[in-house]
């Protein structure tokens, strides 16, 4: 191909391959939001203390728990209800949490399995396993709605 045409060719297939591109952004954001969504979720939706179930947070969360009861939570489809006892104290009242299926559809949480809670700037990590491999983010609200899926227009 004589060179004054090479030019105008290799344009027009950088302009091809650039308009394909939002389209597999697109997917890509879709698919890196709905991984995200599958392991975290704000934690004014996922906590509750069971000794009376009427608040829906609790003061300390950090610490050491054991799995007292995994169950499909009502009125909420897709989402498990775990009571977690505190280790530290057994006299303590337990603690519900909610959390998508997803986040341990690989290896369900199991009665009587550990788990840690620990506090970090952007709300908590719960880990288990002697690896300490953490399954699920529980987000301040505030950082959830800043990472909540919106449409991009181009």
């Amino acid at each position: 191909m004589p060179r004054s045409l090479l030019r105008p060719a290799l344009l027009c297939a950088a302009l091809i391959a650039a308009a394909s591109v939002p389209a597999r952004a697109d997917s890509l954001v879709s698919s890196a939001s709905g991984a995200g969504s599958a392991s975290s979720a704000s934690v004014s939706d996922s906590f509750e203390a069971s000794s009376d179930g009427s608040s829906k947070t609790r003061d300390a969360v950090a610490g050491d728990y054991r799995v007292v009861d995994v169950a499909d939570a009502a009125g909420r489809p897709g989402t498990l209800r775990v009571t977690l006892q505190p280790l530290a104290d057994a006299a303590a009242a337990p603690f519900v949490l909610y959390l998508p299926r997803q986040a341990v559809a690989g290896a369900p949480l199991a009665a009587g399995e550990r788990v840690q809670a620990r506090e970090r700037d952007y709300g908590y990590e719960f880990r288990r396993g002697e690896a300490a491999e953490t399954f699920f983010l529980a987000l301040h609200d505030d950082r959830q709605r800043e990472l909540a899926p919106r449409a991009v227009t181009l």
